[in-house]
């Protein structure tokens, strides 16, 4: 008993720590693309500066009172090119270059995830195979969720059963929160001996199944 006590607090830490730092990475992706989005504004309205400044037509090459003597020929004067024309060429190239390293950190941001998730998969079967003979209870459907959105959590609450009962918090700590600075709510769809039974429960109620 005590080293299956041992296994599943173990496992508890790896889910807590998996859970934290996907956390973690959610945001890291939602910064990323905020920053993508404004470099991609950034990077059309010079673009189209750039376009603007090409359709202009040439300045007028300035007169000269310098005729040349006998054989001679008009002196041409040197093309020189339009400063702000070569400002938003660089500043295109460098919003070019900003916008390529966006686009790896993000490619790096999503091999990380599926890397992780991986590991949350083993770890969830491991965790069961530890939990011995199959429970009677089953969490069929479980959704964290606001009036906007939602977090399918079924996967989270199965795992947490420990023999035919389950006990755990309606919280951000199930797999993140859906919707920051609402009040979230988390229904469950569970099959215990053979019936099947919905429960709702506001964020933060104690969550206790079968239901008494």
């Amino acid at each position: 008993m005590k080293t299956r006590a041992l296994i599943a607090f173990i496992y508890s830490l790896t889910f807590a720590a998996i859970a934290v730092w996907l956390l973690l990475e959610r945001r890291a992706c939602a910064q990323i693309h905020q920053e993508n989005t404004a470099l991609l504004g950034r990077l059309n309205e010079a673009t189209e500066k750039l376009a603007e400044n090409q359709r202009l037509p040439d300045s007028p090459a300035p007169a000269t009172d310098n005729l040349s003597t006998a054989g001679g020929s008009l002196a041409a004067p040197a093309a020189s090119a339009d400063p702000e024309l070569l400002r938003l060429r660089t500043e295109v190239a460098g919003l070019l270059q900003q916008h390529q390293q966006t686009e790896s950190l993000r490619e790096d941001t999503l091999q990380t995830r599926a890397t992780l998730e991986n590991r949350r998969k083993a770890d969830r079967a491991a965790r069961r195979a530890a939990n011995g003979a199959a429970s009677q209870l089953e969490v069929i459907k479980a959704q964290y969720w606001t009036d906007h959105t939602n977090l399918d959590v079924t996967d989270e609450l199965q795992d947490r059963i420990r023999g035919d009962n389950l006990k755990a918090m309606a919280s951000n700590n199930l797999k993140g929160d859906p919707e920051f600075g609402q009040t979230k709510k988390l229904t469950i769809e569970y099959r215990f001996g053979g019936v099947t039974r919905t429960n709702e429960f506001r964020e933060g109620d104690v969550i206790v199944l079968p239901a008494q």
